[in-house]
C-alpha cells in the first residue's frame, strides 16, 4: 500500500499500483512549479513524500518512505551531467548536486565567487589554510582527526622522519581485528578509539599502500568502507564522512559532469569537457597576499540543452587546489597546482581507489592512487 504526502501542492496527480509495486506521479504544468518551488536549494526544496507498506519475507510488516525533493537545479552547487559518460556522444541528461564547499572547508565560503576570491594564507605551495581547500583524508576513514590539513607530528603515525620519505617504521598498521572496528553487521572498519593510531594520518610506503592490514595474504580487503552499495547504485556506508544528506561520490559520477571516462593527457583538456565549461583560476602564489588573485581551482559553469556550446551566466560549482597529503612522507605538496578528490570507487586490486585529478592542463578520470593518501572529499548529495 501506498501514501502520497504533496503539502506544495507540485502535483496535477497521482497513481498506486499496489499489485506492481509502483507509484506514478504527475506534475502541475512547468510554469506552475516553477512558481511554487521558487528559489529552493537543497536545504529547503520542496518535498513529496511517498511511503510504503508492506510484508516482508517473514510477514513482518514494513515501512519505508521516499523523499523526492524538487528544487531549482542551478542553486546549491548542482552542474549539468550526461546518461553515460562512456559512450562516444553521451547526452546531457539531468543535474548532479554538490556541496558547495570541499569538506573541512569555511561553509562561508560556499560561494564559487567567494573562494576564487578568496586569498589563501600562507599563499604557498604547501598552504595548511583550510578555509577554502578543505581537508586531506585518506580513503576509506571517518573525520577522527587524521584528516586536518594544519596536522603535527604529534598527529601523524610514526612520527619519526617526518617528511622523509625512509627511515620510519611501518608497522605496525591497524589489522582487523585487533584494533579495527568489525561490530555489527556493516561494520565501518575504523580504527578503534582505544588504538593509539586513532584519529592520526597514518604513514604506509610499503607495496600495500593502504592505511590498514589485511588478514593473511588479503592485504587490500573491506573495499565498502565508502559504498556499500555498487557503482551503479551506490549506497552509503557507515565510514563515509560526508553529513547527512550526502555521500562521497563515485568514479562515474565525476566523469558524468566532465562527459567522458576518458584521461586527458594532452590538448586542451579543460576545454575537450563534453558538459559544463571548465574554466581554471590561475591565481599567482608568488605575488604577496594583498595582490594575489585569490584561489587556484577550476569553476564549472553548467552547459546549457545545446551542450558545451551554451552556457550559464555563472559558475555553480568551484574545485579549489587543494592538493594531496603524501602516503610516506606525510606532507601537504603541489597546494595551488593541482587537485585530487576522492571517489568511492575502487580499483580491483585492492590497495588503491579512483580519484578526480587535474592540473591547468591535464584531467585524469581514472587516476589510481593509493588508500593512504590523503586527498579532498567533495560530497555529491544523495
Amino acid at each position: 500500500q501506498f501514501t502520497v504526502a504533496d503539502p506544495t501542492g507540485l502535483l496535477a496527480s497521482y497513481t498506486t499500483n499496489s499489485g506492481a509495486g509502483t507509484v506514478t506521479l504527475t506534475f502541475n504544468s512547468l510554469t506552475d512549479v516553477q512558481s511554487k518551488v521558487g528559489n529552493a536549494g537543497r536545504t529547503d526544496a520542496k518535498k513529496i513524500t511517498i511511503k510504503a507498506l508492506f510484508l516482508d519475507n517473514n510477514g513482518a510488516r514494513k515501512k519505508v518512505e521516499l523523499v523526492v525533493r524538487v528544487q531549482n537545479a542551478p542553486v546549491g552547487c548542482s552542474v549539468r551531467k550526461v546518461d553515460d559518460p562512456g559512450k562516444t556522444n553521451p547526452v546531457i541528461n539531468g543535474w548532479l548536486t554538490f556541496m558547495c564547499y570541499n569538506l573541512g572547508a569555511d561553509p562561508d565560503y560556499g560561494d564559487p565567487i567567494a573562494q576564487k576570491a578568496y586569498v589563501p594564507y600562507p599563499n604557498n605551495s604547501g598552504s595548511t589554510d583550510r578555509t577554502v581547500y578543505g581537508d586531506v583524508y585518506q580513503w576509506g576513514r571517518i573525520d577522527d582527526g587524521h584528516q586536518r590539513r594544519d596536522l603535527t607530528p604529534e598527529n601523524i603515525w610514526p612520527s619519526d622522519h617526518f617528511g622523509q620519505t625512509t627511515g620510519f617504521a611501518n608497522n605496525p598498521v591497524p589489522n582487523a581485528p585487533a584494533n579495527i572496528d568489525m561490530k555489527g553487521e556493516k561494520p565501518s572498519y575504523q580504527v578503534l578509539e582505544t588504538d593509539v593510531r586513532f584519529g592520526k594520518f597514518i604513514r604506509r610506503n610499503v607495496s600495500s599502500y593502504d592505511w590498514i592490514a589485511g588478514t593473511g595474504t588479503d592485504e587490500g580487503i573491506y573495499d565498502d568502507r565508502w559504498n556499500i552499495g555498487s557503482e551503479e547504485t551506490p549506497v552509503k556506508a557507515p565510514a563515509d564522512p560526508c553529513p547527512a544528506g550526502w555521500r562521497v561520490p563515485t568514479r562515474t559520477e565525476w566523469a558524468s559532469i566532465y562527459g567522458t571516462t576518458t584521461d586527458c593527457t594532452t590538448g586542451d583538456c579543460l576545454g575537450n569537457a563534453k558538459v559544463n565549461q571548465w574554466v581554471y583560476n590561475f591565481a599567482d602564489f608568488a605575488a604577496s597576499p594583498a595582490g594575489d588573485p585569490g584561489t587556484r581551482g577550476i569553476s564549472l559553469t553548467p552547459s546549457g540543452t545545446a551542450g558545451n556550446t551554451t552556457y550559464g551566466a555563472d559558475p555553480t560549482l568551484f574545485l579549489p587546489a587543494g592538493a594531496d597529503r603524501d602516503h610516506d612522507h606525510a606532507a601537504v605538496n603541489g597546494v595551488g597546482g593541482a587537485s585530487i578528490c576522492w571517489s568511492s570507487s575502487v580499483v580491483a586490486s585492492g590497495v588503491h581507489a579512483y580519484t578526480l585529478a587535474w592540473s591547468s592542463t591535464l584531467v585524469y578520470l581514472n587516476r589510481k592512487t593509493p588508500r593512504a593518501t590523503g586527498n579532498l572529499v567533495r560530497c555529491v548529495s544523495e
